[in-house]
């Protein structure tokens, strides 16, 4: 389902960074946000959420979902 249009399928971003496949969402409320990233070959998914939405908050929660996945997947 998250894969069956090559770039953007249902809300989901799909790429391959570094050979790894993701697929990834990110969306506020003006009020929250939140940004899950799954990481496919790994079975890995990380869920991050704020109480605070604005570009640059994020951007962060984009950050921190990263090194989530660096940290504790078999990466």
């Amino acid at each position: 389902l998250l894969t069956s249009l090559p770039a953007y399928t249902f809300g989901w971003e799909n790429k391959t960074i570094n050979g790894n496949n993701y697929n990834y969402h990110s969306g506020s409320a003006a009020t929250f946000g939140c940004f899950t990233k799954i990481d496919r070959p790994n079975n890995f998914e990380v869920i991050v959420l704020e109480t605070f939405a604005d570009g640059g908050a994020l951007t962060d929660i984009q950050l921190i979902a990263d090194f989530l996945l660096k940290k504790y997947s078999n990466h």
